[in-house]
C-alpha cells in the first residue's frame, strides 16, 4: 500500500468516525474535503499530461525508425537495444 493510499484510507476512517459521533454529516469539515478533491483532480490532470508528454517524446525519438527492417541502421548490439527499447515504449 502506498503512502497516499494510507492517507486516503485514514481520512475516510476519520470522516466515518466524525459522522458516527456527530450523528450526521455536520461533523465533517467540508472546506478540508474540498482540498482533497482538488488534489485528486490535480493529480489526475498531472498524470495525464506527463503520460501524454512521454508518449510524444517516444514518438519523436522513434519517428525515423522502420519497425519492419530491424537490421537497417541497427547493425550493432547497441542499435538493437535501442530498437527494442523503442518497441517496448510504443
Amino acid at each position: 500500500m502506498t503512502p497516499l493510499e494510507c492517507v486516503n484510507r485514514e481520512a475516510m476512517v476519520l470522516a466515518g468516525a466524525a459522522i458516527a459521533i456527530q450523528g450526521g454529516i455536520g461533523g465533517i469539515n467540508m472546506g478540508e474535503w474540498v482540498k482533497v478533491l482538488y488534489g485528486l483532480v490535480a493529480s489526475l490532470l498531472f498524470g495525464f499530461a506527463v503520460g501524454w508528454l512521454v508518449c510524444k517524446a517516444v514518438t519523436l525519438i522513434c519517428a525515423g525508425m522502420d519497425p519492419r527492417r530491424p537490421t537497417a541502421g541497427f547493425s550493432s548490439q547497441i542499435g538493437r537495444r535501442q530498437q527494442a527499447t523503442c518497441q517496448c515504449l510504443l
